[in-house]
């Protein structure tokens, strides 16, 4: 089997002329909303041409924080809060290997191996 050709579908033959079996022509299935390039859900950015949205950015750990009017696609409708602070972790996970205790030196001896605390 050869390489798709460009537009056409995996595996070879004709592009689709028209929207999959089952699915009325001209438009979404009954009950879907039309799609709308402009327009997104509450939250979400809009993927088509339509206004891009800015949000401010603040220092770490402020974040923004909605004013609770206004566009949601303009930085001026938001204003600094305080954000989570990550608790930090000082202990390092591979600490353990590199400790002062519990390490053994071992030298191979034949079929055995001869270990002890120090080299």
């Amino acid at each position: 089997m050869g390489a798709a050709p460009m537009g056409g579908p995996p595996g070879g033959g004709a592009p689709m002329s028209g929207p999959p079996q089952g699915l009325p022509a001209g438009g979404p299935p009954p009950g879907m909303p039309p799609f709308d390039p402009n327009h997104a859900p509450p939250g979400m950015a809009p993927v088509g041409i339509g206004k891009p949205r800015t949000r401010p950015v603040y220092p770490y750990p402020e974040v923004a924080q909605y004013v609770g009017h206004g566009s949601l696609d303009e930085a001026a409708n938001f204003v600094a809060a305080a954000g989570a602070v990550w608790p930090v972790n000082d202990t390092w996970y591979g600490a353990s290997f590199y400790s002062t205790t519990g390490h053994l030196w071992c030298v191979g001896k034949g079929a055995k191996f001869e270990c002890r605390d120090s080299p």
